[in-house]
């Protein structure tokens, strides 16, 4: 009897160990301590490569054998495991981990968590700056990190983003951050040649960093003061970006595929000409008082009515409409379009096992220009893969192949050819396509019409981008870890300008002009590190790095032209007369040796420390060497004992940091160095072969020195309701590479030199906030704002450098605005008034009517930063960012130019000439009409055309729907996500302008106007 009852019961066990063994569906909802549901809770079963993520509102469904163990993890939150038992439904209560909320940071050369690094870096998050359809990821900095300004000056697509961290750190020198993407420093700028030839100017039209896909970025971490940034030695005085990509992770293989499409139109649109009727009322206006005929004529239109007109004013403008009336042509519609597409795709495939993982993306981007004939096309691929052969080696690869297509219309300094300047300049009564369709071949009063050039001119750029890098580590015994990154970075751009023969304006008008270029440049570099890592008597930890690198960079580029082609035949081989070739190669290396040094005793105290010799080949003798060096320390307060019955602070840590960096980018590679010089530039020969001196030597020219102080303070409270930063710096560089004159009895006019000081000071102040938070509902807030003041504290022999409407003046701003102060109009007979250095009055802007030139505020604003907020409820999302500058001149040519009423001719003018000065007593700002007004009086520029450069700029406003869980794994997706977004959408401004974000020289000059998109799109996970 015994025997049979162990029978049944052992029959029993066996029975449900079977029914454990089979598959179950488990599903329940992750939230926190307060009831609030946990989006995104990483879910996984134990031992095995089986994963899911929980969806927007905290839900998830996995299907798991009936006897497994699911692992729950979160950030912020302790990491809890859950037997399943054959249960069907297991809801997790996560517990807060303050220890776990110390983000990770990218550092030089590793990574760290931030309470650890006594340096100043930010991180800016994969979401941030994969979410705007941009060209380009530091278009996404914007308002997004404290210190970090990030403006562009055209809003061509794939164009250039100036990054300034912390202020202008040089003069002469790049004031441009170090870029590093997985550890190796690449290439940043515009390559394109075709600047070269003086014919047109789009240098910001063109960026290689739109090579890059914003989608495959998994960190972006910017390094701002000495003990980040030091490290990185004669690079990093202008700050460092580290850049990771995202990497397979072991487990279920997952495929991310996202696509959009929307349209592009002007930002703001304020700016604004005179129409018809009130143009004609100018011209008359001008010409009257400039002594012409004042005589009327009768125009008799088909419909019989009569239109009474000055007529000098019908003399100029002959042509007439189908109802003889004068032409209502509106320029701006044959230069903008107002609808421009885009189209974006991307697919990624992910995953792998303990030992290999591996990510594979492909990209696809379409962007059209706001100004027609302007686009940009981009294709890139990308493989990353991680394999740990054992316990001790590991193995990485990475590698981007890219693509990227570029078309641009002639804007900048192309004058006549500009769409932008010729659908402000021309006149409505003057039409570029007559009733019949026919385009004039130029307007009447103008000598060239952008239209012609839009159809039948071109401009193209092709850039091909390989970077592949690979990465070896090997633990030699336990704590010591060598590691090699190999890495290299080609770039070879083409471009192709045609300039039709039936195009006036062109430099090669009847003949027709082909143009190629190309270029390449490659960059390779090697670092070699030796890190240490131990602890001792359990509290304290030890982490030091030795390390090696070289790096070697080679540029190339040819151009050529031609002219006189047979119809259709348009390559630089076709033409009948070569007009120019010539070509230029030039390299720079840099060797350096690294010395690191961290400590933290009992997770309370931290120090660092960093030393870095580089020997570059731009300087010679000594002077190649430059040592540079950081120190930093922090306290975490808030792990004290006195501290522990504050339980409304969850961290508190204040971090102190001082170094030096250098900077030897911005001047030529042989800027140290007497050169000769040949080819065609020399004139000297009649054409002969043979050399010339071209560049004074300088042996004492070294490297530009950068000192940084930075102290900040770290907070989380209110239960982690609350965190931020507040931090102040104060840098000081010397030895600025300035070019100084020479006497011209040395055959030179001038060299670089060693000549200048600087300072740059300022706080930042960074808070994220989550002000509600309830079950089914949160609320998130962050807001960063900061502010940088610049001063010159030492030029060569004291005195200033002028440059335009700029000054460079010890004591001052280094953006400071230089010109003429303006007294308003003469309500007695309409002339412009300046103001003299003794306060008088005079009626010329020019030093002989004594109306000097004086500093009347800078360019630089006075505060800038990003203010977003984003609410979740049931899987909706409602995300918008306002970015916004205080201060700041922009002294605007445009303005100058079309307000001037008569001094340019019979130029269309900006609607505020409407309120001219018309009879005496009138009370303007704006002179009276009079054609052929002398430059002298109302020709230059003046206080009168510097404005406040402060806006807000609705930068990214999302709405987005998760769709729950419950619903998506009946179709096997595992998220899907929807949504509606707009770049761009207002700006609120007083700048009369085309648009307030004309880039970090604040001085405006016909450039491409920025963009307002709109897209809607898809993102799916399987």
């Amino acid at each position: 009897m015994k025997k049979i009852t162990l029978f049944f019961v052992c029959l029993i066990f066996a029975g449900v160990n079977a029914l454990w063994a089979q598959n179950v569906q488990v599903s329940g909802v992750v939230t926190d301590n307060d009831g609030l549901s946990l989006p995104g809770v990483s879910v996984v079963v134990k031992g095995t490569r089986t994963s899911i993520t929980a969806d927007a509102n905290g839900h998830y469904t996995i299907s798991v054998p009936g006897d497994a163990t699911l692992v729950f993890s979160f950030l912020g939150m302790k990491t809890q495991e859950e037997i399943v038992g054959g249960r069907t439904t297991i809801n997790v209560i996560m517990e807060s981990d303050a220890r776990t909320l110390d983000e990770v940071v990218i550092t030089s050369y590793g990574v760290a968590k931030k309470p650890t690094n006594t340096g100043a870096a930010i991180n800016v998050s994969s979401e941030k700056v994969a979410a705007m359809p941009v060209t380009s990821f530091e278009k996404a900095l914007q308002g997004n990190a404290a210190g970090v300004m990030s403006v562009a000056s055209s809003g061509q697509p794939g164009s250039a983003q100036s990054v300034l961290i912390r202020g202008i750190g040089s003069i002469s020198g790049s004031t441009m951050p170090l870029y590093v993407v997985d550890g190796v420093p690449i290439a940043t700028g515009n390559y394109g040649q075709m600047t070269a030839t003086g014919e047109i100017t789009y240098s910001n039209n063109s960026n290689i960093m739109a090579s890059l896909n914003p989608n495959d970025i998994e960190t972006v971490t910017i390094l701002k003061d000495a003990a980040a940034t030091s490290i990185y030695g004669s690079r990093a005085s202008n700050g460092v970006v580290m850049i990771t990509t995202k990497r397979g992770k072991s487990g279920k293989t997952t495929i991310d595929f996202k696509a959009s499409t929307g349209f592009s139109t002007r930002a703001t649109k304020h700016f604004k000409v005179l129409g018809r009727e009130d143009f004609l009322d100018l011209a008359t206006d001008m010409l009257v008082n400039a002594g012409y005929s004042d005589a009327t004529i009768d125009i008799i239109r088909k419909d019989g009515t009569v239109r009474t007109i000055n007529s000098m004013v019908a003399d100029q403008y002959t042509m007439r409409d189908l109802n003889d009336d004068f032409y209502d042509f509106d320029w701006s519609k044959e230069a903008y379009n107002d609808a421009a597409p885009t189209y974006t795709a991307d697919l990624s495939v992910s995953g792998g096992n303990d030992k290999t993982k591996f990510y594979i993306s492909g990209s696809y981007f379409n962007q059209e220009g706001i100004v027609k004939e302007s686009w940009i096309e981009r294709g890139s691929l990308r493989l990353n893969m991680d394999h740990q052969a054992n316990k001790s080696f590991s193995l990485s690869g990475n590698i981007l192949l890219s693509m990227t297509g570029q078309k641009t219309a002639l804007t900048t300094s192309a004058y006549y050819t500009n769409p932008v300047f010729g659908a402000l300049m021309y006149a409505p009564v003057d039409p570029g396509i007559l009733s019949n369709g026919d385009i004039v071949s130029a307007p009447y009063t103008y000598p060239a019409n952008f239209i012609n050039n839009l159809r039948y001119n071109d401009i193209q750029a092709r850039t091909y981008r390989v970077m592949p890098n690979v990465i070896a580590q090997l633990e030699l015994f336990d704590g010591l870890f060598l590691k090699a990154n190999v890495g290299l970075d080609f770039m070879a751009m083409f471009e192709n300008q045609w300039d039709d023969h039936k195009c006036r304006g062109n430099t090669a008008f009847e003949r027709g002009r082909s143009s190629s270029s190309g270029a390449e440049n490659m960059v390779w570099n090697e670092t070699v590190t030796l890190n240490y890592i131990k602890t001792l008597a359990e509290n304290h930890n030890f982490n030091f790095m030795l390390g090696q690198e070289a790096r070697k960079t080679d540029y190339r580029d040819l151009y050529a032209a031609s002219e006189v082609f047979a119809p259709g035949l348009y390559e630089v081989s076709h033409g009948a007369e070569p007009k120019y070739t010539f070509g230029t190669h030039n390299q720079n290396t840099l060797a350096s040796f690294f010395l690191n040094g961290n400590y933290d005793f009992n997770d309370k105290y931290y120090a660092s420390a960093s030393l870095r010799s580089d020997i570059t080949s731009k300087f010679v003798g000594s002077n190649k060497s430059g040592i540079f060096w950081s120190v930093g320390a922090s306290w975490k307060i808030s792990n004290e004992e006195f501290m522990q019955s504050l339980s409304w602070i969850n961290s508190l840590q204040l971090r102190a940091s001082y170094g030096t960096s250098g900077n030897q980018s911005g001047i030529g590679n042989y800027a140290s160095m007497g050169l000769f010089a040949t080819g065609i530039s020399n004139s000297s020969y009649v054409g002969k072969p043979g050399l010339y001196p071209y560049q004074a030597e300088n042996a004492e020219l070294t490297w530009e020195k950068a000192s940084s102080f930075n102290i900040g303070l770290d907070f989380n409270i209110f239960k982690n309701r609350l965190n931020g930063t507040i931090e102040y710096y104060y840098r000081y560089t010397t030895d600025l590479l300035m070019s100084a004159q020479l006497s011209s009895t040395t055959g030179y006019t001038g060299r670089y030199e060693n000549v200048g000081e600087i300072s740059n000071q300022g706080i930042e102040v960074t808070l994220n906030a989550i002000p509600v938070q309830m079950k089914d509902f949160r609320w998130d807030v962050s807001l960063n704002i900061s502010s940088n003041r610049n001063r010159v504290e030492k030029l060569y022999g004291g005195a200033d450098i002028i440059n335009g409407t700029r000054i460079y003046r010890e004591g001052e701003d280094i953006q400071s605005v230089f010109t003429r102060p303006w007294a308003g109009i003469n309500p007695a007979d309409g002339r412009p008034m300046y103001y003299t250095k003794d306060g008088e009055i005079c009626y010329e802007a020019t030093d002989a009517a004594g109306a000097e030139r004086k500093i009347i505020g800078s360019a630089a604003p006075d505060f800038f930063g990003g203010f977003t907020n984003k609410l979740s409820f049931y899987g909706v999302e409602i995300s918008a960012m306002l970015y916004f500058t205080v201060g700041g001149m922009i002294t605007d040519q445009t303005m100058l130019m079309f307000t001037s009423v008569g001094n340019r001719g019979l130029w269309n003018q900006h609607i505020q000439v409407n309120k001219r000065w018309k009879q005496e007593g009138d009370i303007t700002d704006i002179p009276k009409a009079l054609y052929g007004s002398p430059a002298a009086s109302h020709g230059q520029m003046t206080s009168r055309h510097a404005y406040d450069g402060s806006y807000i700029r609705l930068r990214d406003i999302t709405v987005a729907y998760n769709f729950p869980h419950s619903w998506t794994s009946k179709i096997k997706i595992e998220n899907a996500r929807i949504f509606v977004q707009g770049t761009n959408l207002f700006t609120l401004t007083t700048y009369p302008g085309m648009d307030p974000e004309v880039g970090l020289g604040g001085d405006y000059w016909y450039g491409y106007p920025m963009a307002k998109t709109i897209t809607c799109g898809i993102q799916l996970k399987f």
